[in-house]
């Protein structure tokens, strides 16, 4: 008989690094001054238009205050649609509600920051900072819409002719501060993920805003929850179809597409849009569809090969590939984002549960690991057919606990399994185990 390794996944999050790049060049030709296309952090574009000393007369010092969600703040102008020091917004059950404070002053802020506290109820029940994202409304250089009056996209013959404006645009969750200069506007944006058990009633929490060590000014945040449960994403009604572009993410982390550190790259977006809502898979068969109107334009997943007699052959294999893909990243973060990390513990001791049961009878006894986060391993000595029933036992067996749970949500296990060979150390065998999830 053979060895076997079979590497079952709830959900696999990994990094990886880029090489290093050429400076980024904007489509009128500015460098940016930094690389190419930054992964962690990004400088922001001078704003082409001057500040208007008139408008921030009579306003002094620092200042910190709620304002609209529905208000782009231009940089700089002070802020309007303010709201004061406390702001309470309404949620359901498994809902996610979204509030913004503006910053702004005639002083230099060296390093803006800012943190939320747990948001708790008077009842002594709490939101924790498990179900909250904090991030900065970054400004990115945008140009006039509709000025050749042929609607607001299309081409650019000549791009310096289009006047440039800095816009509200990304919520960077990932820079810890900002430098804000003098006369400038900068926002600031919270999500709050209520979970789907949370109790109905009103829960307080405190946003505390800092110059390094130095208070500006705290903030009040109430989250009213209602006696409503939003279903998870995956039961919503309606299919939300936002168009993913693979190519894009190639171009833009600098891998080969199809690759493996191109798949890596792809889970964290593509689960944001499974999070959002999105049941629908975007797939192109032609080369540029629509004429390559994007700025990253879709290559076909299927090669058309004419041959001599006339007939046509067709690949799928980067089609089967990417559609597998899609359809295997699973729905466990779902839990801890909807349940809570309770939930998500006995999701996984669930998992875990299936594959002792599975493996219980099968001689010799298979090896079983839990590898790390939510990705298990199983080494088993058996032919190929034994190695495929015991794929379907596995299989079979969560199904079974999945029904046997009632939860609001089922488990599934994406395998790739590889053939053990003499001389193969562990790292390289997980590695090929790894790689067939996606053959």
């Amino acid at each position: 008989m053979k060895k076997y390794l079979l590497f079952i996944v709830v959900l696999i999050v990994t990094s990886f690094t880029v090489s290093a790049q050429n400076q980024g060049v904007t489509h009128t030709g500015r460098n940016t001054g930094q690389v190419q296309y930054p992964l962690k952090e990004y400088q922001e574009l001078e704003n082409p238009v001057a500040v208007d000393a008139a408008k921030w007369r009579g306003i002094e010092g620092k200042h910190v205050t709620w304002g609209s969600i529905d208000e782009r703040y231009s940089q700089e102008v002070p802020p309007q649609m303010l709201q004061g020091k406390s702001i309470e917004v309404n949620a359901w059950k498994g809902e996610r509600v979204h509030a913004q404070f503006a910053v702004y002053g005639n002083e230099y802020i060296r390093s803006l920051n800012f943190e939320v506290s747990d948001l708790q109820s008077k009842q002594g029940d709490v939101i924790r900072q498990d179900r909250l994202l904090r991030g900065f409304v970054r400004y990115v250089m945008t140009d006039e819409l509709n000025k050749n009056g042929k609607s607001g996209c299309g081409n650019r013959p000549d791009a310096t002719q289009w006047d440039s404006t800095l816009v509200a645009d990304v919520i960077d969750h990932l820079a810890k501060e900002l430098e804000v200069k003098a006369y400038n506007t900068q926002g600031g944006w919270i999500r709050v993920w209520v979970p789907q058990d949370a109790k109905t009633g009103v829960y307080t929490g405190t946003v505390t805003v800092r110059n390094g060590n130095e208070l500006i000014d705290k903030l009040e945040l109430k989250v009213n929850v209602k006696n409503h449960v939003l279903p998870e994403p995956a039961d919503w009604a309606y299919h939300l179809d936002l168009w993913q572009n693979p190519y894009a993410v190639a171009r833009y982390y600098q891998v080969e597409p199809w690759s493996e550190a191109h798949m890596e790259a792809m889970k964290p977006l593509m689960k944001m849009y499974q999070q959002a809502g999105g049941k629908v898979i975007t797939a192109s068969i032609m080369h540029k569809p629509w004429n390559g109107q994007t700025f990253d334009y879709f290559e076909s997943m299927v090669t058309w090969i004419k041959k001599l007699d006339g007939t046509w052959a067709f690949d799928f294999a980067v089609f089967d590939k990417w559609v597998q893909f899609m359809m295997d990243l699973d729905y466990f973060k779902l839990i801890n984002d909807n349940y809570g990390h309770l939930e998500g513990d006995d999701a996984l001791g669930r998992a875990a549960k299936a594959l002792k049961i599975a493996c219980s009878d099968f001689r010799p006894r298979p090896y079983i690991a839990r590898y790390g986060g939510d990705e298990f391993i199983v080494a088993v000595d058996a032919t190929k057919p034994e190695t495929d029933a015991l794929q379907e036992r596995i299989r079979e067996t969560l199904n079974g606990l999945n029904e046997a749970a009632q939860r609001p949500y089922d488990l599934t296990f994406s395998i790739g399994v590889a053939e053990y060979h003499p001389g193969m150390n562990a790292n390289a065998l997980i590695e090929a185990a790894d790689s067939a999830l996606y053959e």
